[in-house]
Parts: C-alpha cells; sequence; structure tokens
C-alpha cells in the first residue's frame, strides 16, 4: 500500500513538472510589411485579404469586404443551444483602422487584433502560419494607408 502511495505521488509529481515545464504559446516576432498594397496594387490586396481571412479555420469569417476606412466581415458558427440543439449563428464585425493598435501573431498560428483599449477585436486561426503573417502585414498595410498611421 505505501508503495503504491510513493508511486502515485511520484507519477502526480511528473506530470506536474511537464505542465509547468510546458509555459504558454509564444508571440511570434513579425516585422509588419506596410507597403503590401504598393507591392500588390490595391485590388489585388482587397481581393487577397477577403480570402485570407476566409481561410480562418476559427471562428469562420465569410463576405469580408475592405471600405475606405475599415474593413466588415461576417463570424459565422454553431453554438449548442438547450436540449442539444445546435444554432447557427451569425455576427457582422466591422472594424476601423483607426481603432486599430496592433496585429499580434502567435506559434499556433492564432492572430489577435487589438484595440486602442488593448481589447480582442478580431481572432482568426489559421492552419498555416503564412497565413497568419500575410492577414497581419495586409491589415497593418491597411491601416498605415487608410487611416493615416
Amino acid at each position: 500500500m505505501k508503495r503504491s502511495l510513493v508511486t502515485i505521488q511520484g507519477l502526480f509529481l511528473i506530470a506536474l513538472s511537464l505542465v509547468g515545464f510546458s509555459g504558454c504559446v509564444a508571440l511570434v516576432p513579425h516585422q509588419p510589411n506596410t507597403q503590401l498594397i504598393e507591392e500588390l496594387g490595391e485590388a489585388a490586396a482587397v481581393s487577397k485579404f477577403a480570402e485570407t481571412l476566409n481561410r480562418s479555420t476559427q471562428p469562420n469569417y465569410q463576405g469580408t469586404e475592405v471600405l475606405k476606412d475599415s474593413f466588415k466581415t461576417n463570424q459565422t458558427g454553431v453554438v449548442m443551444g438547450a436540449w442539444y440543439q445546435s444554432h447557427h449563428i451569425s455576427n457582422l464585425i466591422q472594424i476601423y483602422f483607426n481603432n486599430i493598435s496592433r496585429v499580434e501573431v502567435y506559434e499556433n498560428n492564432v492572430v489577435f487584433v487589438r484595440g486602442t483599449a488593448d481589447q480582442v477585436l478580431l481572432r482568426a486561426t489559421f492552419n498555416q502560419m503564412q497565413d497568419a503573417t500575410t492577414l497581419a502585414d495586409l491589415i497593418e498595410s491597411f491601416k498605415a494607408n487608410r487611416s493615416g498611421g
């Protein structure tokens, strides 16, 4: 009995140390390309922005369009309701470029667009890091070119 208690305590300490050493997902050091609109051209940049954001796996975005001072997108998903009934939701989001303080890209291909009060304005998860960094570049480029900053 005492031997099994020691074994359980040992396994618990090993599991605890593995959890403690795993750490958090790190922020990717990324210098955004704010000249991407000039490199691609206005029409191609708008199209690439919509295509890239629509490739987000969680949440899903559809119908993305870039306006003069903002972008709009339709966030869609499924939520569980009462008695295991699933409900499809749709949320129209409009984000003004001058309200964006920074765009963060993480190692797990997650992008956070943060507002001036450090709130999360948009979150997008991608399958590839290239999509995450492309979205960050495009947002920063539109911000620099559309809001004067």
